[in-house]
């Protein structure tokens, strides 16, 4: 435990490598495990759980890169966002991770992003809570998704599995997203003054009452390639767009 900075570990104009290691029940009031600044830090093999903090919960990262391989990250909380980490103006790849049930009482149930880019392939996202969006992208964020599973993610507020805002992009391909659910809108996602385009991606029993799958707020949405089954809503089972949101969708099946 660490008053300030990171629970465990702090980086600062360093690099610090992670492997085959077992991290868990560290907590401080900025990053629960590791506080990190101008640094590179990988991680891999390893087992993360149970951490805490005051905003990201294992990782809180100001202009680092980080690179986690293999890493399974379950239980962890934090008070206001960042379940899993915060990142500022850094960038975050995330390989055949699995991160299930972590908690924000804000945004970011796993991840934050603000000025930064996050890349996950071959990953998977699991009962996962916040206020709004398991994986949350603002003020210019970009997010690039593959071949990865959204289960069983509740956004309390809003945007079970995804929330992006203020000039962010989001590219999403061969995902599946299935059980997800939020209080009010878009049920796997809202974008608002963003943009996101899916390809070759499974929707299946979204709900929200306000967009089954995605609410739309001043935003370009592009869907193809794609199947949306048993999406419920009061307003729009599978997409809600209000505020000039400009919506394209191509070879989608609704059902």
């Amino acid at each position: 435990t660490a008053v300030e900075g990171g629970g465990a570990f702090g980086v600062v104009n360093g690099e610090m490598v992670l492997d085959h290691c077992a991290l868990a029940w560290n907590s401080g009031p900025i990053g629960g495990l590791l506080f990190g600044s101008e640094s590179a830090v990988s991680v891999s093999n390893s087992e993360i759980f149970a951490c805490s903090a005051t905003m990201g919960a294992v990782f809180s990262m100001n202009n680092c890169t980080i690179d986690m391989r293999n890493v399974s990250a379950s239980f962890n909380q934090a008070d206001e966002g960042g379940g899993f980490a915060f990142l500022l103006y850094g960038t975050l790849s995330l390989h055949d991770c699995e991160l299930h049930s972590n908690t924000a009482g804000g945004a970011g149930a796993a991840v934050i992003l603000a000025r930064s880019v996050i890349s996950i392939e071959n990953s998977s996202f699991f009962n996962n809570t916040a206020g709004t969006g398991t994986v949350y992208g603002e003020s210019n964020g970009t997010l690039t998704v593959s071949n990865t599973s959204f289960v069983q993610n509740t956004g309390i507020l809003s945007g079970g599995a995804l929330h992006l805002v203020l000039n962010s992009t989001g590219i999403v391909t061969n995902c599946s997203f299935i059980n997800n659910t939020a209080s009010n809108l878009g049920g796997v996602g809202i974008i608002t003054r963003s943009s996101l385009s899916l390809s070759q991606c499974q929707f299946l029993e979204n709900s929200s009452p306000g967009g089954g799958s995605f609410t739309g707020i001043t935003a370009q949405l592009n869907i193809s390639d794609s199947i949306f089954v048993n999406g419920t809503s009061q307003g729009g089972g599978c997409v809600v767009c209000t505020e000039r949101c400009n919506v394209r969708i191509q070879n989608v099946m609704f059902t």
